[in-house]
């Protein structure tokens, strides 16, 4: 048995590994996209792998130092998106998540946030000392199936009918380059963020959008729908391995009652298929619920559901009590009581 802890400095032994394996995984997996998200996070990539004759575990997270009141600790999270762990022998599974805690406990982790991916933790979930909470519920498309059938068997009829109707009123759709939109793309995107009354989490800013591409060039494609000289919606996209996954979006609030929206993910999803992509994932809602307006929307892409759940796990609670008093020492009772419900509050 072999035990190996990547940071981005060791991408290619990993990318090795993963050949090896012959593993080719969703973009979430991809070195390159984690060193993204952990210094946007101000934190470090890290990618957990285990490895003994065919079985393999491989489980990516970012890691973050405590402020340096609070003691010399760390804490791990998954990236934005899904990322789990990944595992190919679910007998194998059981043994890695104890070498795994042995690891973290021994590096004075203190809490750890996963949010798992929708199919390689459909069934395979951390079992050790953790909360696993059902978070929302996610769109698929499978692309194993002609256009034809998916646009006449999983796309709503009102869906169909607002994208005939776009496209007999001359409106476009095309893929465009992401360093000449960029700009038009952010500004968009923060209106709609507006709009939609978002938290502070969702406006990213230009240096994350130029880190994205820098990072990810190879994975990452915008599409917009326009007519005459103006641009309707922008979406973006991560591309990997077969996985095509909706990603930002943003439409043009002065023309809100015009379903661009509508058009573009309709096209995207129709080159993705003959392309040969096998899923595709619009995400879910801004909540659980099933009269959420986002999922409502996304809904009409497909019929296919699947649940995305997020765990929950103290690898060292006598210290993760000692953080909470003097969180309370230098930012009040009140404030702790306001945000201790989220399992690493001191980083908000």
């Amino acid at each position: 048995m072999e035990k190996f802890v990547f940071g981005y400095e060791g991408k290619d032994l990993y990318q090795e590994q993963l050949s090896t394996y012959g593993l080719e995984l969703d973009i979430y997996y991809n070195m390159d996209f984690l060193q993204h998200e952990a210094e946007m996070a101000g934190g470090n990539a890290e990618i957990f792998l285990l490895k003994d004759k065919d079985a393999i575990f491989l489980y990516p997270y970012i890691k973050k130092t405590l402020p340096e009141y609070l003691g010399n600790y760390q804490d791990i999270t998954s990236p934005y998106g899904y990322c789990g762990p990944f595992c190919n022998d679910p007998h194998f599974f059981s043994l890695a998540e104890s070498s795994l805690l042995d690891h973290l406990s021994s590096n004075q982790i203190v809490t750890e946030f996963v949010r798992y991916h929708y199919l390689y933790n459909k069934e395979q979930f951390f079992q050790q000392n953790i909360k696993n909470i059902h978070n929302r519920t996610i769109i698929l498309l499978d692309g194993n199936s002609t256009w034809e059938t998916i646009w006449m068997e999983q796309f709503s009829s009102t869906n169909r009918n607002l994208v005939r109707k776009l496209e007999k009123d001359g409106y476009c759709f095309e893929q465009v380059d992401y360093l000449q939109h960029i700009d038009g793309f952010i500004e968009m995107y923060h209106q709609t963020m507006s709009n939609a009354a978002a938290s502070d989490y969702y406006y990213f800013d230009k240096k994350y959008f130029d880190s994205l591409h820098n990072r990810l060039t190879d994975h990452v494609t915008m599409y917009r729908v326009y007519k005459e000289d103006i641009t309707y919606s922008y979406a973006l996209f991560f591309e990997q391995s077969g996985f095509l996954t909706y990603f930002l979006s943003a439409r043009n609030v002065l023309y809100s009652k015009v379903p661009a929206s509508n058009l573009l993910l309709s096209k995207v999803s129709e080159l993705a298929i003959e392309k040969g992509v096998t899923c595709i994932n619009f995400g879910g809602g801004l909540t659980n619920e099933p009269t959420d307006p986002l999922f409502k929307f996304k809904s009409n892409f497909s019929k296919q559901m699947t649940a995305f759940h997020i765990g929950k796990r103290i690898h060292l609670p006598h210290a993760y009590e000692e953080i909470g008093k003097k969180y309370v020492e230098r930012h009040g009772q009140e404030a702790f009581d306001r945000s201790r419900h989220i399992l690493q509050y001191y980083w908000n």
